[in-house]
């Protein structure tokens, strides 16, 4: 009997962009968050650039396009022992104007703004509340030119499954 060997690879999860439309382009100054890990830090920080905190993200996953859609800023700190961090790809999708996250994961090679910490995070929230920092641009467009989508990435595992047979 002939054995095949499979060399292990990393296929990124994909965002399907038929759900994560943009929805709005009218986007208040509200900020939205995931992670309750860190939700007391970045209140404090959001109190102290004076910016208000008016979202926390605890939406439905089939209602996540519409929360999107409200934010004009996405935070993502999550733990450096964080994975591919789906909700970045898919606040992308919905071209949130600024998303802040870090290197952790996916995070190193998607165009977000980082931070390696709370104080370089107080320093980008007061920049783009001064509007020094410009907004991030066609974000749905280098998911799909990175063939970071949902279709891109079963595309992927099923040439993995068809090369077992």
């Amino acid at each position: 009997m002939k054995r095949k060997y499979i060399f292990a690879t990393y296929i990124p999860n994909g965002v399907n962009l038929d759900i994560f439309k943009p929805l709005s382009n009218n986007k208040e100054f509200i900020i939205g968050i995931c992670q309750n890990y860190n939700l007391e830090k970045i209140k404090k920080i959001c109190k102290k650039v004076k910016i208000k905190l008016k979202k926390v993200l605890n939406f439905p996953y089939e209602k996540m396009p519409y929360f999107y859609s409200l934010l004009k800023i996405f935070i993502s700190i999550p733990p450096r022992s964080t994975g591919f961090n789906m909700v970045w790809l898919e606040a992308m999708a919905c071209e949130v104007p600024y998303i802040i996250g870090t290197n952790a994961g996916i995070g190193e090679i998607l165009p977000i703004y980082k931070v390696s910490n709370f104080k370089e995070l107080e320093k980008l929230l007061m920049e783009i509340k001064k509007g020094e920092i410009k907004p991030l641009k066609n974000q749905r467009k280098w998911i799909i030119k990175n063939k970071l989508t949902w279709k891109e990435h079963v595309n992927k595992l099923l040439i993995i499954y068809q090369n077992l047979q």
